[in-house]
């Protein structure tokens, strides 16, 4: 895959108010540099210390001039055990309704152990009241030993509580107590630092632009003669000062062509309210690939905001693909919010099964939205997908009757508790939904806790009562022996650090086991760590040796990253998507046959699919090289890559050979009759 990368440097029309040319977008400047004003204090003017039980009042900050990200001072704030925390107070920065603002600082800390720098802003009423759900907090920092440089900190909120009147910025220097989200039933103890420092500078507040890149297709995957056309919608009071750099990078992330001028694809805008305006950005077609588009915005030279977004552009048009129930997509970790584009992006991939949770610590699906659950399901068996029912976590209710999070909870708890609500979700949706999976896929609870084998053993008799041949699978990570009573069905997750070809052994294990269900759960190496080729051509590799084993539930993650930001789920398609569409369209209804003996070196799998043969080739050797292989094919051979580009294959001869014939091992580096392939690590499809 060549890499791409394209831009566009492009101005926005106006749809607002005229704004001055002077506009400065900076609310405030703490600059700490408040001597020159006649500030002797230890305090930065207008600073208010946080007061309360773990915020002893013996420890304080100062302005101090023994470190400066820019003049002579800083904001000095040093621990004596507990945590310490000052505010900008309410009602010194009056904010207007429905803007958006950016707090951005620079943090500099001596090396902590347990302590962590943060910078939080809010939003308050006329009275000073906080609005809790405004409160937006920055990573939490800790310089790493021996590291000088100061951390650039930086956090957004809008005013869309109708109530916000002013904003409050917080600087703190948290133990971990203070900086863990937990209920009241949880009391923890943390370890905290008893000495350490962190100091703060350049703390400013600006108003900046909202902007928000969408696209009308589901998951921003486009068919290949869909036009490339994203959605702009910008939220800000004035936009006479704003430009825009669009730029798109493909998987490479190399810089092959550019181009700057007005962009013309910005043809049409609409204003949906007071403030916010739509406008439609074009794209130039792309060859088939992932994508990153970025949109940059600067306000009279300064950065005020950048918005991405994650797109794939496909290789045909074909938005459904014949489902192969062999194949599943593990969707747990998509919230409730994300499930609608499901039924627009599973057929895509050619998926047959899926997995929810239909209970987590994020709720019951039941209470969350139990009219579009059964609405779902409908649509899943018009595709002919089935839908796999998890129940990863409790919900928050049943959790708090039980006086804990952990499904061991349930084994002392009143069993009015929590078995009413499972009855009624299993027999209301006992038509569409007879496949359920207790656990996450990946979790260990079950072969190292022996009460969670306990809390199984209960389920699967509650399951039991209400349907016959109860199908309740249980995640066992495929490092642990099969030992003791196995489940009714075996989620067997392996972790990328199997090798591909070790995963029939493991099967082999379960299937020694009669009586029992088996699915796999394939996890990708890590793309950070190893890159993004070797990500890519070990999943395929795991992925045909699973088919080729004869696995019958093969199950993967979504290929997507989830993030939920202001109520609103992000779904971002990653590369995989287009590798995991081609096993799946390529693979699907297969019959493995068995290994060809090619050529020295060489894997090759054979497949059978209504009669046409399929091979999935690569070189297992170093990979430093390229060999070149002459094969007799069929009438019409053509090559496959993992990202679905298909390429007619050229003969050297006349052969009229209706399936394949190897040439020898002698013959395997040479040109002569047949096909000349290339073959490499990556695997590909004949």
């Amino acid at each position: 895959m060549r890499a791409l990368f394209f831009i566009f440097v492009l101005f926005l029309p106006v749809f607002a108010l005229a704004q001055p040319a002077n506009v400065n977008r900076t609310l405030c400047n703490f600059d700490f540099e408040e001597r020159r004003l006649g500030n002797e204090e230890d305090l930065p003017m207008n600073w208010v210390k946080t007061e309360g039980d773990h915020f002893p009042h013996y420890v304080n900050a100062k302005l101090s001039s023994d470190r400066a990200h820019g003049g002579k001072y800083s904001f000095r704030f040093d621990l004596n055990g507990g945590s310490l925390c000052y505010r900008y107070p309410a009602g010194l920065i009056h904010v207007q309704a429905g803007a958006h603002y950016r707090v951005e600082s620079y943090v500099q800390t001596t090396p902590l152990a347990n302590a962590r720098a943060v910078m939080s802003a809010y939003f308050t009423d006329i009275d000073g009241h906080p609005l809790k759900d405004t409160l937006v907090r920055s990573e939490p920092y800790s310089a790493p030993a021996g590291a000088a440089e100061w951390k650039h900190l930086s956090i957004e909120l809008s005013a869309s509580n109708p109530a916000a009147e002013s904003l409050v910025v917080e600087l703190a220097l948290l133990q971990p107590a203070d900086l863990a989200e937990q209920s009241a039933d949880d009391r923890p103890l943390y370890t905290q630092d008893i000495r350490g420092s962190a100091w703060f500078d350049d703390v400013a507040i600006s108003q900046v632009p909202k902007v928000t890149l969408t696209s009308a297709r589901p998951g921003n995957i486009f068919l290949h003669s869909d036009p490339l056309r994203l959605a702009v919608i910008v939220n800000d009071r004035f936009t006479d000062d704003l430009q825009a750099q669009l730029v798109i990078h493909d998987a490479d992330g190399k810089t092959v062509f550019q181009r700057s001028g007005a962009a013309d694809g910005m043809t049409s805008a609409e204003i949906l309210s007071p403030g916010v305006k739509r406008m439609n950005l074009d794209l130039p077609m792309l060859p088939p690939g992932w994508y990153e588009v970025a949109l940059v915005m600067t306000s009279q030279g300064q950065f005020v905001g950048q918005q991405t977004i994650d797109l794939i552009r496909l290789g045909d048009d074909a938005d459904r693909i014949v489902p192969d129930p062999r194949f599943g997509i593990d969707a747990t970790h998509l919230p409730f919010a994300g499930w609608n584009e499901l039924p627009h992006i599973l057929p895509m991939l050619g998926a047959g099964r899926v997995k929810l949770a239909v209970w987590s610590e994020a709720g019951d699906i039941q209470q969350v939205d139990s009219a579009g659950f059964d609405n779902l399901l409908e649509k899943f068996q018009e595709l002919d997908i089935t839908p796999t029912g998890c129940l990863v976590g409790l919900p928050p209710d049943i959790a708090k009757h039980v006086n804990g999070k952990s499904f061991v909870q349930l084994l002392k708890a009143d069993r009015a508790a929590w078995q009413p609500r499972l009855a009624y979700m299993v027999a209301r949706h006992a038509n569409h939904l007879d496949r359920w999976q207790l656990g996450s896929d990946g979790s260990d609870a079950f072969v190292t806790q022996p009460d969670m084998r306990r809390v199984y053993q209960m389920f699967y008799k509650e399951f039991g009562d209400l349907v016959q041949h109860p199908d309740l699978a249980m995640p066992w990570p495929a490092w642990y022996d099969l030992g003791g009573d196995l489940p009714a069905t075996v989620a067997l997750s392996v972790p990328p650090e199997v090798l591909p070809r070790q995963l029939p052994l493991y099967m082999q294990d379960i299937r020694g086991h009669e009586g029992h269900n088996l699915s796999i759960h394939l996890e990708p190496l890590s793309k950070e760590r190893y890159g993004r080729e070797v990500e890519l051509e070990d999943f395929a590799k795991r992925f045909v040796y699973t088919v080729a084993a004869g696995a019958q539930r093969i199950d993967m993650e979504l290929p997507f990253t989830v993030r939920t930001e202001d109520d609103h789920t992000d779904k971002q398609p990653t590369e995989l998507f287009m590798v995991t569409r081609t096993l799946m369209s390529t693979l699907g209804g297969a019959t493995y046959k068995g290994q060809v003996p090619i050529a020295d070196g060489i894997e090759a799998f054979l497949f059978d699919r209504g009669g046409h043969g399929i091979l999935m080739i690569w070189d297992r050797g170093s990979g430093a090289g390229v060999k070149s292989l002459a094969l007799n094919l069929g009438n019409s051979p053509a090559r496959i890559d993992l990202w679905g580009n298909v390429t007619p294959l050229l003969r050297t001869t006349d052969d009229a050979s209706p399936i394949l014939a190897a040439p020898t091992a002698g013959d395997a580096n040479h040109s002569g009759a047949g096909v000349p392939i290339q073959v490499t690590s990556m695997p590909f499809f004949l």
